[in-house]
């Protein structure tokens, strides 16, 4: 980890220890309000305690990072790559790919220490044949400053043979990018690719996202990235999303950290959004925490067609985001257990445009510091047929705004099983249902919060 990012990591580390120490609920000193936001000016909801108190560390801890097994190895530096100064090793690394694809697939082992890379003409860096996995634990892979609007510098296009990366830091060249357009530098991309591992690696900075999955490099909205696996991975200071899935089927991410996406738009934590005409289909995303993104936490955009098919999300905290925790646009068949919403600047969750959807388990707790008339802790808009088991809601911030907790507009079928509402007092209207919306609150419950 380099000591740029070390640096910011502290600064958001010791704002939550110091609410910790002050206060359990909001803030109950000015001096610890002032200091968090002088510190973190771009997140000011920050300034809230963190009820959760997960961290990214123990999030990463779950995911097992190692090379497959009975596969042949590679060591670069016996290719010409030495960690030792700004030069292109890319080159170096080309030749031990060759080597491995040549006798058949194996484990190409980068050297320890920091190295640079440099696009092609193509703009790639480092192009991954099938059969082939880089080990880059130990590595800091780096990239030389470029201008241009989109690059790649870890990319997979085969659909062969299993290939991936395990461990390592990439870094991308946005604070000294030379260009000023575009959004498409991507640290690692699966571009119509399949069968693809990625664990343990730590991607940030980059022009674009830090992993981007999907269409092939032509553009054809009918090629998709196949089984891909995301697991153990940390986000972080990407320029777009952290994570995104545009064009996939059958992917799994998991065990992964992500923060700090912010710069252009989306500046989601992770972001699921096909492009026209294409899809995001039989994706698991499970035990991940989101927090500090620009703006949304997690957010999937599908749009009218429902182009976010099949998603299942368990385990995921979303928290200290500059937007709502949870955006869920354009889905159908999407089963979700145990989502946490802590203190994000709007809504905890959104679920617009979708059907069939079934949420086993929500708990928010201060969220909406910005949110406007009409928006709840949950928002259900143009949407039908969803179900939640368990609501929980600590509301008592959120008696000031007036603004319902639950809040049904045009949506026909909504359920809620049990809602438990913790707040100082009972707050009026704490379920909005309009005219032209179908919705049954089967249970509610009112507890003082503790």
């Amino acid at each position: 980890m380099t000591a740029e990012y070390e640096h910011d990591i502290a600064i958001e580390k010791a704002c939550i220890m110091l609410q910790k120490m002050k206060a359990w609920r909001l803030v109950s000193s000015s001096k610890s309000l002032f200091f968090c936001v002088l510190i973190s000016p771009c997140f000011p909801q920050i300034a809230m305690a963190q009820k959760d108190g997960i961290t990214g560390d123990e999030i990463l801890r779950n995911a097992v990072v190692a090379p497959p097994a009975s596969m042949r190895i590679f060591e670069t530096r016996l290719f010409g790559a030495v960690a030792a100064g700004k030069v292109d090793y890319a080159p170096a690394i080309g030749r031990a790919m060759q080597a491995a694809k040549t006798a058949g697939g194996g484990v190409v082992r980068l050297p320890k220490g920091e190295i640079w890379v440099a696009l092609d003409a193509s703009g790639n860096a480092i192009t991954v044949p099938s059969g082939i996995f880089l080990d880059m634990r130990g590595t800091v892979l780096r990239l030389i400053e470029n201008d241009r609007s989109g690059y790649n510098i870890i990319l997979f296009k085969d659909r062969n043979a299993p290939s991936g990366v395990i461990g390592g830091t990439i870094i991308g060249d946005r604070d000294s990018h030379l260009g000023k357009d575009g959004e498409w530098g991507m640290c690692i991309a699966v571009r119509g690719g399949a069968n693809v591992s990625i664990k343990g690696t730590k991607a940030s900075k980059c022009w674009g996202d830090g992993i981007y999955l999907g269409a092939a490099l032509s553009g054809d909205p009918s090629t998709f990235a196949d089984n891909v696996e995301i697991d153990g991975v940390e986000a972080a200071y990407n320029r777009r999303n952290n994570i995104s899935v545009v064009n996939a089927r059958g992917y799994r991410i998991c065990n992964v950290y992500v923060h700090h996406a912010n710069g252009t738009l989306p500046e989601s934590g992770i972001g699921i959004e096909p492009d026209k005409g294409g899809l995001a289909s039989e994706g698991l995303l499970c035990n991940i925490l989101s927090e500090f993104n620009g703006k949304r936490g997690l957010m999937t955009g599908g749009g009218k067609d429902q182009k976010i098919r099949g998603l299942k999300l368990q385990q995921i905290t979303s928290r200290s985001n500059n937007a709502a925790g949870f955006w869920i646009e354009g889905g159908q068949d999407i089963k979700a257990t145990t989502l946490s919403a802590y203190n994000n600047a709007e809504e905890g969750a959104v679920f617009n445009l979708t059907s069939d959807a079934i949420v086993n388990k929500y708990e928010g707790t201060g969220n909406g510091q910005r949110a406007k008339s009409g928006q709840g802790e949950i928002s259900v808009n143009d949407s039908n047929r969803i179900s939640f088991g368990r609501v929980s809601s600590l509301a008592g911030n959120r008696a000031q705004f007036k603004f319902p907790v639950i809040a049904v507009k045009k949506s026909m079928g909504v359920t809620v099983s049990k809602f438990v509402l913790n707040s100082d007092h009972v707050l009026q209207n704490s379920v909005f249902v309009d005219s032209t919306s179908d919705a049954i609150l089967e249970s509610m419950t009112f507890k003082k919060r503790e």
